[in-house]
């Protein structure tokens, strides 16, 4: 029975065989490909997310020896899926497992909420086995407290859902207390091994990470799946159903923290939404018929709202799967050997530099995007001086070609007339450096500038190869 879901994974790789990775996701696996090879995070590596965000998608660099950059990335996810199917199979109740772990695989291999390996899925994987309750021993306990304790450490507030999960279980479990070390070891590791991340970038990050808060997104974004939840819940309590239950708690859990975080992007809700869908399916394989109807329902609900967005994404309606080529081409009519670029979205950049390296070309900025600018467009003047800083690192390693993305509000709460170049280009220095680049065309709203002699050698970062 097991190998239906595989199955499923199968068909889902598949899916993926020709698309490019989500710009996060590529963001962080080449950010982890680079740390293994030696880049400094806080330094060489700056973006307002914890070390964990990057050394999460490390399996997938030793899987890019022996495949495609993005395909590792991939097979990575459904073989995690593959393996946390395999560790939580018998803990499921006989009647449930095979649909149960089916949708699981639906749900992860089809993308059925979009945002293919985005380190919320790989959360959600990483936890499950944890979710689901049982009376763990040995090994199987110590495998399903580490995986746990490394998805609940990737940010803060994914606290948030363990303490609700713990909430009637018995304490000192074997998995619990091998959850409690693998994330005790991770914060001594902090200052340890991630001393500039710890007491330089972090600081910085939060004088300005409510910048991107968008919080007229609220009941938008935030409203039905709160509500969904609440209502999973009730059912799961009133049925005294325990996986059910389990389930609830996770996507209560999930649902506040991705509100926590006051940015209200989809995949932020990507945990939320899975365990919904999950706890909806253990209540129709074991709930009386006005459970199962409930449940049913709550199926519905929650699937329905994600067609839209997932057709979107299949499409390609944002053209990013047929612009990244375009870039890549660009860049190599131009002879480029590396390349930087300058916006507030992790987009052109990511994944136009997973496809070029493939082509010996180098993304050669520190971040996958100026994020300190939405806070120097409010005023923050701090954050400008940072911007500009920014700059002056990414120009110093003399990017043959610069990309400009001329849509300030990209994801943002920008003013319509925020020129984020013209106030990068405040700093004298900077606008000296800039001097050397030209306008060399455009693709759709990104500006192409070459720099006046572009260097017939590569010029390699130290650690980023």
């Amino acid at each position: 029975m097991m190998l239906f879901p595989f199955i499923i994974l199968f068909l889902g790789g598949l899916f993926h065989l020709h698309a490019l990775p989500n710009h996060d996701v590529a963001w962080f696996a080449w950010g982890a490909r680079a740390w293994l090879n030696g880049a400094v995070i806080g330094r060489d590596l700056t973006d307002p997310n914890f070390p964990l965000g990057y050394m999460l998608y490390a399996p997938a660099i030793g899987l890019s020896y022996f495949m495609s950059f993005t395909q590792a990335i991939n097979t990575y996810v459904l073989l995690l899926t593959a393996a946390v199917i395999t560790l939580s199979w018998h803990d499921v109740p006989t009647q449930t497992r095979l649909p149960l772990f089916s949708v699981l695989a639906f749900f992860i291999g089809f993308s059925w909420p979009r945002e293919f390996a985005q380190r919320e899925e790989l959360v959600m994987l990483l936890v499950f086995p944890y979710i689901v309750p049982d009376q763990r021993q040995g090994w199987r306990a110590i495998v399903t407290g580490v995986m746990a304790g490394i998805g609940f450490a990737v940010k803060p507030f994914f606290l948030i859902p363990w303490i609700l999960i713990e909430i009637n279980r018995r304490p000192f479990r074997p998995e619990q207390l091998a959850l409690m070390a693998t994330g005790a070891l991770y914060a001594v590791s902090l200052p340890l091994f991630f001393p500039t991340f710890l007491f330089h970038l972090l600081p910085l990050t939060t004088k300005v990470y409510g910048a991107f808060n968008r919080p007229s997104d609220l009941f938008h974004v935030a409203l039905r799946p709160s509500v969904l939840a609440i209502m999973l819940w009730l059912v799961a309590w009133k049925m005294r159903n325990g996986l059910a239950l389990a389930f609830a708690l996770a996507t209560i859990g999930f649902d506040i923290a991705a509100i926590a975080q006051m940015k209200f992007y989809s995949y932020q809700f990507l945990p939320t939404c899975g365990y919904m869908v999950l706890g909806s399916v253990a209540v129709i394989c074991s709930g009386k018929i006005s459970f199962r109807l409930i449940a049913w329902l709550l199926l519905l609900l929650t699937s329905i709202p994600q067609i839209k967005p997932a057709h979107l994404w299949y499409i390609d309606s944002e053209k990013k799967a047929a612009q990244s080529p375009l870039f890549l081409k660009k860049l190599q009519e131009e002879g480029a050997h590396s390349f930087s670029v300058i916006g507030v979205h992790p987009y052109p950049a990511f994944p136009t530099a997973v496809i070029a390296m493939e082509h010996k070309i180098d993304f050669t900025g520190t971040a996958s995007s100026y994020w300190f600018l939405p806070a120097a467009a409010q005023g923050n003047r701090r954050a400008v001086t940072l911007a500009q800083q920014q700059l002056l690192t990414d120009l110093s390693h003399r990017p043959d070609v610069i990309i400009v993305d001329t849509n300030w509000r990209r994801h943002t709460v920008i003013s319509h007339d925020f020129n984020g170049l013209k106030l990068l280009l405040q700093d004298p220095q900077a606008a000296r450096e800039w001097k050397n680049y030209s306008p060399d065309g455009s693709i759709d709203n990104f500006v192409f500038y070459k720099r006046t002699s572009i260097d017939t050698t590569r010029r390699p970062r130290s650690g980023m190869q």
